[in-house]
């Protein structure tokens, strides 16, 4: 019997432990209006936004993000329904084969923004979402007020836990920079002992 309750309760703990690995994670987001240096940074032409509506760009670099595919996030509205969401190709940054950054926009009509009708952004293994792989996200610099960018907080808490000042210097082609760092002092200490060791002969020499 004290065999069986064991099992059970090690069974019951299992379960928790896998729901909760599974779960969604899910964030609140906050809207921004674009500042000019987010602007300048993802100016260019693509669709136009469509009349009525307003298109969110933004990066997405949450410490506890990691998806294994671009389904596995969406955002949503009040209602529940999913977004269509447009992920930029070239802004992925992935470690261990999952995505940890990457740069989203989605279009919604432009009265959902109130403080009644908040976003979700939501990811996890649980999330199946239909989005779309993009080359490049722009937007058009002569139709600002259509563009609006984000940050996010927890359901329960006003403080946001990013800035735009952050997000536009969040690119994704300067990451690979901070890997080199290593490798160059490497390369600088071994010079010098080259160097310190070739003086030693021509000092004997004297």
């Amino acid at each position: 019997m004290a065999v069986c309750l064991k099992h059970s309760i090690a069974f019951l703990l299992l379960l928790a432990i896998s729901s909760a690995a599974n779960a969604a994670n899910s964030l609140v987001l906050v809207p921004l209006e674009m500042n000019d240096k987010l602007v300048t940074l993802i100016s260019g032409q693509d669709d136009p936004v469509p009349e009525g509506k307003l298109r969110f760009i933004g990066n997405f670099n949450e410490p506890s993000f990691s998806i294994p595919t671009l389904d596995n996030i969406t955002v949503r509205d009040s209602a529940g329904n999913m977004i269509p969401l447009k992920i930029e190709e070239s802004s992925l940054v992935e470690e261990f084969g999952a995505t940890v950054s990457l740069w989203l926009s989605f279009d919604i009509p432009a009265d959902v923004i109130s403080k009644d009708k908040a976003l979700t952004l939501e990811w996890g293994n649980e999330v199946s979402a239909k989005n779309t792989r993009v080359k490049n996200i722009k937007a058009d610099p002569s139709s600002v007020a259509s563009y609006r960018t984000f940050t996010w907080r927890k359901k329960n808490d006003r403080a946001s836990f990013a800035t735009i000042e952050v997000i536009a210097d969040s690119n994704a082609d300067y990451y690979f920079l901070w890997y080199l760092l290593p490798m160059l002092l490497i390369f600088i200490v071994l010079t010098i002992r080259k160097m310190s060791t070739n003086r030693i002969p021509e000092n004997a020499s004297k």
